[in-house]
């Protein structure tokens, strides 16, 4: 083998064991920083700094996006002020039915060394609702409420049940990483 050969190997070596661990999902070196969280963004996705948080947003399936929207939400919020209430809330049955809507049990799912809750469910969405004719897509939502000191941390992730597999992946990457600073 060459030296260069050799110097290529042991770079490429040295750059895999410095890459996150993210189970197969690359996490970009991008971080979204907001004053209350740190949250990595997925390879491939773009990132836009909200006034209450942050969405990431990821490849398109069907018209629409996968998407995740970082959020701290304070303990004197209208609706609810905890993550238990939040949970509680998003698990009432609609006083609409919705066919193809289906919320999944809520569970304990530790998020950032926090024991945090998790809930999956399935929806549609619309693409090109303002459109003469538009699309119903069957979408995939998790939410995942992480306790804060007061109030709680909302990580909520949706995209097409198209590209759920591979997109959900990308987002439990991000939520390995997920950094609370409250």
């Amino acid at each position: 083998m060459t030296a260069i050969s050799m110097g290529l190997l042991l770079a490429a070596a040295l750059n895999a064991a410095a890459a996150p661990k993210t189970g197969g999902a690359a996490v970009d070196k991008r971080t979204v920083v907001d004053a209350s969280f740190e949250l990595p963004v997925p390879a491939g996705w773009t990132s836009e700094r909200k006034p209450d948080g942050a969405t990431l947003t990821g490849p398109s399936a069907e018209g629409l996006p996968a998407r995740v929207i970082a959020r701290y939400i304070r303990p004197d919020h209208a609706l609810y002020g905890t993550a238990e209430a939040y949970m509680a809330r998003l698990n009432k049955p609609s006083s609409v039915p919705l066919k193809g809507w289906k919320n999944g049990a809520v569970e304990s799912a530790p998020t950032a060394g926090r024991k945090s809750l998790r809930m999956e469910r399935d929806t549609f969405d619309y693409a090109a609702p303002d459109s003469i004719s538009p699309k119903q897509v069957a979408m995939r939502e998790e939410h995942i409420a992480v306790p804060a000191a007061k109030g709680f941390y909302l990580l909520f992730y949706s995209a097409p049940r198209s590209i759920d597999a591979a997109q959900r992946k990308a987002f439990r990457a991000a939520a390995a990483g997920f950094k609370p600073k409250l």
